[in-house]
């Protein structure tokens, strides 16, 4: 697929351009035209476009939010982008990554977490590569994304954007609503002893437990270096029946990117950090009930989306959506002898070897005892 995107230079180069002033947050108006693979335009919309991250945006291509506004035309980007099968085909913003801290490495690291849990309650974001034109000259590959922000709970839960809490990190930075009902939930928590059942059963009332498992169950498994202490955003709807949940999201750090091979174990960081995240995970670990869910969900993805067949399909599906491109892509960005493919046998080596270890540091850590093959 191609995206093009045709727009003033000046807001490409010049001083308060995407590409040299990217603290700025007004967004510039662009045209974006997508190209199916074969040809067809897909849409073909005006849009605004702002800078989008931070360690990424260090990168010579910028990753960039796109916005739909009833100012630039419809308001809304009405196509299944992500196909036919995905439950969502109106988007008021997109994201344009450069794959972040995996630019011109495999390319895909945060992507294909978020593909391989896409069939889980999670909320991660979906993602197509495209190859990316700008005012016509060649700018190589970028991952079109959902963007996590106060629409992601409207198109994907119902829930009115207007009625949200979204809270960033500990729960001070708030991009929607307020930390109010948060903070109080954190005290809950701490407060109460969550092997009661009673507290543990308001506990549940007001954070979606299950979701929050496989949510933690994820960075456990590609052992992402980039969190807890980064990358924690979360929300929950405005109402009495409202529960939070957690955005899995900035999976660039994870499978062996920042070196950490697969027989490492987070589980100690998760049930015993310091940052609020952990904090909360860890008094529900007090509960037995808890213990016993976490284990079996953890169990059960081992054996079916986590497993070494279910992840490794996802991996090669991925990398043969690029590789015809790699070798342009490095060349455009100035790395033209990048063994890209090594890349990919890091990922394929950490997804084939994690599970067995996942699984005997869950037995470990839980004291289960011997495991057995039915």
């Amino acid at each position: 697929s191609v995206l093009s995107l045709v727009t003033d230079p000046s807001l490409i180069w010049g001083a308060n351009g995407l590409y040299f002033n990217t603290e700025e947050e007004q967004d510039r108006p662009v045209h974006v035209t997508l190209f199916e693979s074969d040809g067809s335009p897909a849409f073909a919309l005006d849009l605004g476009a702002k800078p989008h991250g931070h360690a990424s945006l260090s990168y010579p291509q910028k990753p960039m939010a796109l916005i739909a506004r009833p100012g630039y035309g419809q308001g809304t980007i009405d196509y299944p982008v992500f196909g036919e099968d995905y439950p969502v085909t109106s988007f008021r913003r997109l994201l344009l990554r450069n794959a972040g801290q995996d630019f011109n490495r495999a390319m895909m690291r945060d992507a294909l977490c978020a593909t391989i849990m896409g069939s889980e309650d999670l909320d991660a974001s979906a993602y197509r590569p495209v190859v990316v034109y700008i005012n016509g000259e060649y700018w190589g590959i970028q991952n079109l994304r959902e963007r996590h922000d106060k629409h992601y709970p409207e198109s994907h839960h119902g829930t009115p954007t207007d009625a949200i809490d979204l809270l960033e990190g500990g729960g001070w930075e708030e991009h929607e609503g307020d930390n109010h009902h948060f903070f109080s939930v954190c005290d809950y928590l701490e407060q109460h002893d969550m092997s009661d059942p009673s507290a543990y059963a308001r506990a549940r009332q007001v954070i979606d437990v299950d979701e929050f498992s496989t949510y933690a169950i994820a960075q456990d498994f590609f052992l992402n270096d980039d969190w807890p202490a980064n990358n924690v955003k979360f929300w929950a709807p405005r109402s009495i029946t409202g529960k939070w949940r957690w955005f899995q999201y900035d999976f660039d750090g994870c499978t062996g990117a920042w070196g950490t091979g697969p027989s490492e174990s987070r589980l100690n960081d998760i049930f015993g950090g310091s940052v609020r995240v952990t904090r909360l995970l860890e008094a529900l670990h007090d509960n037995p009930s808890f213990r016993q869910d976490f284990v079996n969900r953890y169990a059960d993805l081992l054996n079916t989306t986590l497993s070494v067949e279910s992840t490794l399909r996802s991996l090669h599906h991925a990398a043969a959506a690029i590789r015809g491109e790699v070798q342009r892509h490095l060349d455009r960005w100035y790395q033209p002898t990048h063994d890209w493919n090594s890349d990919i046998r890091e990922i394929e080596d950490f997804l084939q070897q994690r599970p067995g270890y996942a699984r005997q540091q869950l037995a470990a850590f839980f004291n289960l005892g011997a495991t057995y093959t039915l």
